[in-house]
């Protein structure tokens, strides 16, 4: 077993790179469109359950047998995507404010910011999945 001197450190954390003046524009550029773009999703996701809430109640008001097809058809999809969207919405606004507080407060920030990113691409991977299979599972149930 090796053993380290007690004045060098086990293992140095390599220093970030510094990054370019047109870097720093790039990802403010981009905190800003994700920011901008997070609003949107907000605001679909109110529309989104707005239209939920008035569908549910259409079905309640025309009563079973009124020719709209069957209620999981109909609302799972759109579960999905109200879900989806809100929470594409709430990781955009982090990685978004995340960038902000990069250039404030340093590394760390930058680090949560780009985890935001990437669980946003699994969530919309999910979501994109989950509605494909939803979809071929309407398109097979009116087949059969």
């Amino acid at each position: 077993m090796t053993t380290t001197a007690p004045d060098t450190p086990a293992a140095e954390s390599p220093k970030p790179e510094e990054l370019t003046d047109h870097q720093i524009r790039r990802l403010r550029l981009a905190s800003g469109w994700a920011r901008f773009l997070s609003v949107i999703g907000f605001i679909a996701t109110g529309l989104m359950a707005l239209w939920f809430v008035g569908m549910t109640v259409a079905r309640l008001v025309r009563g079973p047998g009124a020719g709209v097809s069957p209620l999981a058809a109909v609302f799972a999809p759109l579960l999905v995507a109200l879900a989806g969207v809100c929470g594409a919405s709430i990781l955009l606004w982090s990685y978004g404010r995340n960038i902000v507080s990069f250039f404030s407060h340093g590394e760390p920030a930058l680090q949560r910011a780009f985890r935001s990113l990437r669980h946003f691409v699994k969530l919309w991977t999910l979501v994109l999945a989950l509605m494909t299979a939803l979809k071929i599972v309407a398109v097979v149930g009116r087949m059969l």
